[in-house]
């Protein structure tokens, strides 16, 4: 019996000198903690954790600036005594905030509960809401529920991003478990990064603009080497200008879904080491081939130290940029993410044929100069790569990020959010000079001709870009020929001529939304819902058109409305002050509508064609500081000299043709009848209710199940009848089928 008490009394003083007595936060263990880096406070046990997460004391352990360390792993299992199902957030629940930081040091808190018994409460996690400067790091959450919105935190962040930066911090995490929406580690996610973490579980609530296996909205903020393994979903329900870098999710668990950011892999490839180029910083190891990438904390892997795949490509990025030619090139470029804030140049023409598993490249800050060449037949589809948002050359074009002289043709993008042929967003960047042709198709929102959203600078360029929506589009709002969204960004002397064919409540011409930006000097010559610009809020929309005729629209939020006639004349253009000596070209009389100067090398005087009445207009501006007859480099440096005279020799005696034609030829009269050679032109046949007393002749069989728009056109109706000429010149027009609600 002494024997037993003795042994007992040993067990306490040990115990009592590993650590402090329960609910002190570590002041028994460590005289001189008090919250600060040096000394946290300390959560020793369970008692430690319930002071800590105690409303009573938020201001004391939930404040800036205050350090608090786990000591153990905690088993919040509700079937154990004193342990309990909880009903909202742990720590920060609504109407709390945590700004503190918080270090798991490697430790687990296993089988937290959150059930509010379908109450329908929100801030169902572990942390209810983050404030920005807070910070997480170091923690597992193992065998989570919740029957709410989130399993790490609810939201985090504040939806302005905060001055200089500084929003919440969230490293070397992961979470395994079920929550019922939004996402394993958070339901919103304002301005936070989250980097070196994982997310292995189930989501239960079907696909949703707010849910996600890793989180379920992500807005600014970065997501960088972290990845995700969830049934039925990829790593993020949706994001709003966020950065996704080097994040990948198991899209055989997500199945058919794709996902707002990170590239889906196959689960074989989910455990094999290659697949995570970049994670060489001593944060993941690998049981290979066996398991998922686990966190080096965790312990019983190999390290992964898979690095980027080697310069295909010679310069240094800086003074002598990277010089690219060739599809391998722009693929080294795509997997590169330290190129991204660095120099390139296209020194030729490069054909992306054959390559279907392109990503764009989701922040580059770097310059990348075409050098007045063309990237063709790029094809990014969300289907193959399970990314569906940030889609064109460029994902996201990153503060101080430069693209120009760059002509993309052909190119096809298949996404649902904020895509654009040469950029999904541009985000405080630049773009000059450039062109984009093809389509962009299967849009939920913010889908532009160029652009998806523009937050940047954009000036003499292009899109000649299709927008085709779909029946199942999510969202379908904000869809523009030229950009879908203008969000405090800039847009000078610019035009789009594709078409935005689709279901989008929201779809102009040029623009479909334009919120504090500003857009001069540009137009528009397709279909949107309304001519030009579909709305603007606080935005300034001058000297600009759009056709009244070609897009069957007589109204718009911004512009003027013009005839085609109209738009072929200089006289609105000249009244509006635009510049036709060295920015615009427009010769009357030839039914063409404005074109950019530099599209045009050595057009300087009608007719159109380079010849000698352009040489004498050439020769007049010679080793002059002008714009006009300045084409090479494009508007760079303002002087006329040998490397503009040899674009000027290059066409001699070259007649451009127009980039844009309303059908394959023809015009419209008996002699000359217009030719119909595709859906796309036939279906512009029922929008242009003036051509209805045209005549028009079917050149090739039309199928119509090649149409990828959401809505047929047909020609003629009660008020306005066809009485014109159509002649099918024995070819025939399969599986048209046209519902009246539509």
């Amino acid at each position: 019996m002494r024997r037993s008490a003795a042994w007992v009394l040993v067990a306490a003083v040990w115990v009592s000198s590993a650590w402090g007595m329960g609910g002190d936060m570590g002041v028994g263990t460590e005289p001189l903690t008090d919250g600060s880096e040096a000394y946290p406070w300390l959560i020793e046990d369970f008692d430690d954790f319930g002071v800590f997460t105690n409303t009573a004391n938020a201001a004391i352990y939930w404040a800036a600036g205050v350090h608090t360390r786990l000591m153990s792993n905690l088993d919040l299992d509700p079937a154990l005594p004193g342990r309990q199902t909880y009903v909202t957030a742990l720590i920060a629940p609504n109407g709390y905030e945590y700004a503190g930081s918080f270090d798991g040091d490697g430790h687990v808190i296993s089988n937290l509960t959150l059930d509010d018994g379908d109450i329908g409460s929100s801030y169902m996690a572990l942390f209810g809401r983050l404030t920005p400067g807070s910070e997480i790091h170091h923690l597992g959450l193992e065998n989570l529920y919740s029957s709410g919105d989130g399993g790490l935190f609810y939201y985090s962040g504040t939806w302005i991003p905060p001055v200089g930066g500084g929003g919440c911090t969230i490293s070397n995490c992961f979470v395994t478990g079920h929550v019922y929406f939004g996402g394993l580690f958070g339901m919103i996610c304002y301005s936070s990064d989250i980097i070196n973490c994982y997310a292995i579980g189930t989501v239960d609530s079907a696909s949703g603009t707010y849910t996600g296996g890793l989180v379920g909205h992500f807005h600014e903020g970065n997501l960088i080497n972290t990845y995700s393994a969830v049934d039925g979903h990829g790593m993020a329900g949706s994001n709003f200008y966020g950065r996704v870098i080097n994040c990948y999710f198991d899209r055989d668990l997500a199945g058919s879904e794709t996902s707002a950011g990170g590239w889906g892999k196959t689960t074989a490839q989910m455990k094999n080491a290659a697949t995570f180029m970049g994670w060489k910083d001593g944060s993941w190891i690998i049981n290979e081939g066996n398991d998922y990438p686990r966190l080096s904390w965790q312990g019983g892997g190999t390290p992964i130290a898979t690095d980027y795949p080697a310069r295909t490509y010679p310069g240094d990025g800086e003074a002598m940029p990277f010089e690219l030619d060739s599809p391998e090139d722009i693929e080294c470029l795509m997997y590169r993410t330290p190129d991204w804030d660095k120099r390139f140049i296209l020194t030729a023409d490069i054909d992306m044929a054959g390559v279907s598993h392109y990503r764009s490249i989701p922040k580059f800050a770097g310059e990348f100069d075409g050098g007045g060449h063309v990237i063709s037949n790029l094809s990014i589809q969300a289907s193959e790569t399970g990314c569906n948002t940030d889609l064109g050359m460029f994902g996201l074009i990153y503060d101080g990020g430069v693209v120009k002289n760059l002509g993309l043709e052909n190119c096809e993008i298949n996404g649902v959010w904020y895509c654009g042929a040469m950029a999904g967003v541009n985000h405080g960047g630049t773009i000059s000079n450039c062109f984009a042709a093809g389509t962009v198709s299967e849009g939920g929102s913010f889908i532009g001709g160029l652009i998806g959203s523009n937050n940047g600078h954009v000036s003499k360029s292009y899109a000649n870009v299709n927008i085709l929506g779909s029946l199942i589009a999510i969202h379908p709002d904000r869809f523009g020929g030229f950009v879908g969204e203008n969000w405090y960004g800039e847009i000078y002397d610019c035009y789009a001529l594709g078409d935005v064919d689709n279901i989008a409540q929201e779809s102009g011409g040029f623009v479909g939304y334009n919120a504090y930006g500003t857009i001069q000097r540009c137009y528009s010559v397709g279909q949107g819902n309304r001519g030009f610009c579909y709305s603007s809020y606080s935005g300034s929309i001058s000297d600009c058109f759009w056709d009244m005729d070609t897009s069957g629209s007589s109204s718009s939020t911004g512009g003027t409305g013009l005839t085609t006639a109209e738009m072929q004349s200089l006289t609105p253009y000249m009244g509006a002050g635009w510049n036709f000596e060295g920015t615009w070209v427009l010769f009357e009389g030839y039914n063409r509508y404005p074109e950019l100067a530099w599209q045009l090398p050595g057009e300087m005087v009608a007719p159109y064609g380079v010849d000698v009445l352009d040489l004498a207009t050439f020769s007049e501006n010679w080793l002059t500081a002008s714009a006009y007859g300045d084409w090479s480099p494009p508007g760079e440096d303002g002087f006329v000299d040998m490397r503009d005279f040899a674009e000027f020799a290059k066409n001699w005696l070259y007649t451009k043709p127009p980039v844009y034609q309303l059908y394959s030829g023809g015009a419209g009269t008996t002699e000359d009848p217009y030719l119909i050679s595709d859906v796309h032109q036939l279906n512009k046949i029922g929008r242009i209710t003036n051509h209805w007393s045209k005549h028009f002749r079917l050149i090739a069989d039309i199928d119509m199940l090649t149409y990828t728009g959401t809505r047929y056109n047909i020609i003629g109706n009660s008020s306005t009848k066809f009485t014109g000429s159509f002649d099918g010149d024995g070819h025939v027009i399969y599986n048209l089928t046209h519902i009246n609600w539509l």
